[in-house]
């Protein structure tokens, strides 16, 4: 009797094993708009068994259990499913708040920025824009630390420096490498097609400051890498968006300049410089560079002759002098009456859209730019 009830226990213990063997569940991971969730990870409930589904989101776990199982991935929120009959389908909703954190790092390699190992920096569209800046160079300016940003001329089409980790070579190029959507730009002229792009037509910006960003791109890298990831289509309706930005310059300061005394050259004694005519009329003195040359006789209205004595000969043997006629006399606001009001106007249209099978994006900007000094000026369509 002892021996039937131990092979009757031993009987009931292999059924049991036997009911909870393993069985094999199939699905696919797909966000809410139906496409596919690339290498989302897929766990059994309570265990530490776990799967990751191929490029097109399918999977295929053995669990050991009869409980759900648990999915997530990176940019989405977590999900869970119950198998029925073998197969389990899982719809992620995407996390904005954590895509706002991932950042390119290079050639399209998304990484979390606590895992590059170098220092990051990020910018949004926002950020770069929020002065209405016409140029993207000088929009970084200011925003990222030990980014330095050099206007190499001061005309309203303006050429900038970029460094990122100061000076490190003499005679090499010390800018920072620019790439725009995984394209690696000249080092000579990454500056100048940066300028050139529509500031709104960017989505955000990397700034890889660290040595380490050669290790993705080279020897080119070791200055720092700035890289610009340019606006995608979106999925839904065609959005059309219309901006017009009017901005006004005009000159605020200038030194206070006396209008009782003209300029006087003096101190030169004419006979050191045979080589100079001097009329009768108006004996010309030379400028003496080292002397105040602001305070001379004073203005008193009398009739003089303006300019250098050069006298010019025509082919018969006549000449004439280049002396004119004027009036010795101030003019007062003579200098600020040079400059003429800057206007800078901006104008941008933008359209995107698309589906689960394909998304565009289409913008024009133009922009048009009067400096404050006559003839500068600039227009661009980007």
């Amino acid at each position: 009797m002892r021996k039937f009830l131990m092979f009757y226990s031993m009987l009931m213990l292999s059924g049991a094993l036997a009911f909870a063997q393993t069985q094999t569940v199939t699905g696919s991971v797909k966000d809410d708009v139906g496409a596919p969730v690339p290498y989302a990870t897929v766990t059994e409930i309570g265990t530490k068994n776990a799967t990751t589904a191929d490029a097109n989101g399918n999977y295929t776990i053995k669990m050991k259990g009869s409980g759900g199982l648990s999915v997530t991935a990176t940019g989405f929120n977590g999900a869970k499913a119950t198998p029925d009959q073998g197969t389990a389908a899982v719809t992620l909703k995407r996390n904005s708040a954590e895509l706002s954190t991932v950042t390119i790092t290079g050639y399209g390699i998304r990484r979390e920025p606590k895992s590059l190992g170098t220092s990051v920096a990020k910018l949004s569209n926002k950020d770069l824009t929020q002065g209405k800046v016409t140029n993207v160079a000088t929009g970084l300016s200011g925003k990222v630390s030990g980014l330095q940003i050099n206007n190499v001329n001061s005309s309203v089409n303006q050429s900038t420096r970029i460094t990122l980790r100061g000076n490190r070579s003499i005679l090499g190029n010390n800018e920072a490498l620019i790439v725009i959507d995984d394209i690696v730009m000249s080092r000579d002229q990454g500056g100048v097609i940066l300028a050139q792009l529509n500031p709104n037509d960017i989505d955000n910006i990397s700034v890889l400051k660290g040595g380490s960003a050669s290790a993705i791109y080279g020897s080119d890298g070791s200055n720092g890498v700035i890289i610009v990831t340019t606006k995608k289509g979106t999925k839904g309706k065609p959005v059309i968006n219309y901006s017009n930005t009017t901005e006004i310059q005009e000159i605020a300061y200038l030194p206070k300049l006396q209008n009782k005394f003209g300029q006087y050259g003096g101190e030169l004694d004419p006979s050191q410089y045979p080589g100079i005519v001097y009329f009768p009329e108006n004996p010309f003195v030379p400028y003496v560079p080292y002397e105040n040359q602001n305070y001379g006789p004073a203005f008193n209205g009398s009739p003089i002759k303006i300019g250098a004595p050069v006298r010019f000969f025509n082919p018969d043997g006549t000449f004439f002098d280049s002396l004119k006629n004027g009036t010795y006399s101030a003019v007062p606001g003579a200098k600020k009456g040079f400059f003429n009001k800057g206007l800078t106007e901006q104008n941008d249209l933008s359209i995107s859209g698309g589906d689960e099978h394909s998304k565009f994006f289409l913008s024009i900007q133009d922009v048009s730019i009067a400096g404050t000094v006559p003839k500068d000026k600039n227009h661009r369509d980007a």
